[in-house]
This record gives C-alpha cells, structure tokens and sequence, in this order.
C-alpha cells in the first residue's frame, strides 16, 4: 500500500502545475507579455495524519514574444531556484517543464533525506517538516532591462527559516544576464566597496569601519559588492541575503546607490 501511496503522489505533482493568467502590473514588457505557471503541493512522509511534510508553493514569471526563449532560458539557468537543479546544462525548457521538474526532484530530496531521519526518530516528527515557498515578479530596469525577482522562503528544521531574494537584470534583446563585470569598468571594486562601505555606515548610524563590524556587519570579512543587484531605473541596489554579511537577527540588507554616486566607474 505504501508504495501505491507514494505513486498516486507523484502523478498530482505532475499535475498540479497550472498556468497562471498575465500580470497585469506589467501586461507588456519592450514586446514581451508576462505569464506565469503556479505549483502548490504537499507530500507527506507517510500515510498517517501525525507524520511530517514538505509544503511546496511556486510562482514562476516567464515571458512571451519576441525573443522569450532566450529571456527564459537565461532565467532559468541563472540560479533563481535553490537547489539550482538548472545550473548544468543550457537545453530550452518551458516554464512548466521546469517547475515540474524542480518539484519532483525536490521532493525526491526531501524523502530520502528527511524519511531516513523520521524513520529512526518518528517520535520527533516535526523536527523533519520541510515549507518551500518561491514567488517571482518582474520590474523595468535601466535602459529597459528586465530585472527578475525571485523571493522565497525555506524551512527545514531548526530554529528559523530563511528568506531569500535573487535578483538577476536581463537584457530583453539579447537575453544576456548581466554581471557586475558588465555593468562596471576594469578595476571598479575599490571605489565601488568604499562607495557600499560609506552607505552602510550612513545606514547604520556609524562613522568607521570598525564601528560597522561592531554591529555585526562585514564582522572579520572585507567589505565586497555582491553579484545579486538590480539595476532599477534611477539607482543600483545591492541585496545581501540574510546570514550572508551580517547575523541573522538583522535580516536582508540592501544598499542603494544612486547612478550619479557611480559616475567614473560605470561603462557607458
């Protein structure tokens, strides 16, 4: 019975990816329009009300029109999703195709990593609840780039969960992501990390360097701009995600720079 159970299981999974209707907060996009394809599912790791289960709800934006295949394609292999299935290998997959494939997979992880824990442990069953939530939007970046947001949420046990958000800027025409080494001149990293360096003091109520770490931020580390930022149109952004600069009780911390502040060290 056990086994039927777990095939019945996967069948839903495959269907219970269903396209979304257009955003309308942003209908038409430089010729692309927006669509998305929503996953909300939940396995548990046995047949029996009290066991634990992995909670999985996806939003994935995608685009369509001109060029949408290498918008997409881009996305999908930018390291949106965690785990990045999707990092090796560049084959075109629809949206759909991804978000069946990331659940399966995932809760595949989730059964054989969590079902051998609960398996010896089940009077501890909660301990091995597993929630994945991933949401994703799409804004207008400089000279009308494509910034694609993912924000998600996970939980695998412990004390917290963690949120999470990924930005990657995407040329609509080429459908290149763009990395700082795009967007920057050579040898930028020394007034770009003083320029982050200066805004976060201002931030955070402090003068120095060292009064900055005092609070916990770039604590024994150097200061360094992160690879996940947006190019909005009037100012660039950088996201560093919880646990990533500072503890966790402080939670995302993201530096606004305006595109003025930049002047020198920006390719034109």
């Amino acid at each position: 019975m056990k086994k039927i159970w777990i095939v019945i299981v996967a069948i839903a999974l495959i269907l219970s990816a269903c396209q979304g209707g257009t955003d309308s907060s942003v209908a038409v996009f430089d010729g692309l329009e927006l669509d998305s394809v929503t996953v909300d599912t939940t396995m548990m790791l046995a047949n029996r009300n009290d066991a634990p289960f992995c909670r999985l709800h996806m939003t994935l934006v995608y685009v369509k029109g001109t060029n949408a295949q290498a918008v997409n394609d881009s996305v999908i292999h930018a390291g949106i999703l965690v785990p990045d299935y999707f990092a090796i290998g560049h084959e075109p997959l629809t949206m759909k195709q991804v978000a069946d494939s990331f659940v399966i997979r995932y809760l595949d992880d989730y059964k054989r990593e969590f079902g051998a824990f609960y398996h010896q442990d089940p009077e501890h069953a909660a301990s091995y609840i597993n929630e994945y939530t991933l949401t994703t939007h799409v804004e207008r970046g400089k000279d009308g780039m494509m910034v694609y947001l993912a924000n998600s949420y996970l939980f695998a046990g412990g004390s917290h969960g963690t949120t999470t958000t990924i930005a990657k800027n995407v040329n609509v025409k080429t459908g290149k992501v763009m990395q700082l080494s795009d967007v920057f001149v050579e040898g930028f990293e020394l007034r770009l990390n003083e320029l982050i360096e200066k805004r976060l003091c201002k931030q955070m109520k402090v003068k120095t360097i060292d009064e900055l770490r005092d609070k916990g931020v770039f604590d024994g580390i150097d200061v360094y701009a992160t690879d996940n930022f947006i190019m909005g149109e009037k100012n660039m952004t950088f996201i560093y995600v919880e646990d990533e600069i500072a503890p966790h009780s402080m939670g995302e911390i993201r530096v606004v720079l305006d595109y003025g502040e930049l002047n020198g060290i920006m390719k034109r």
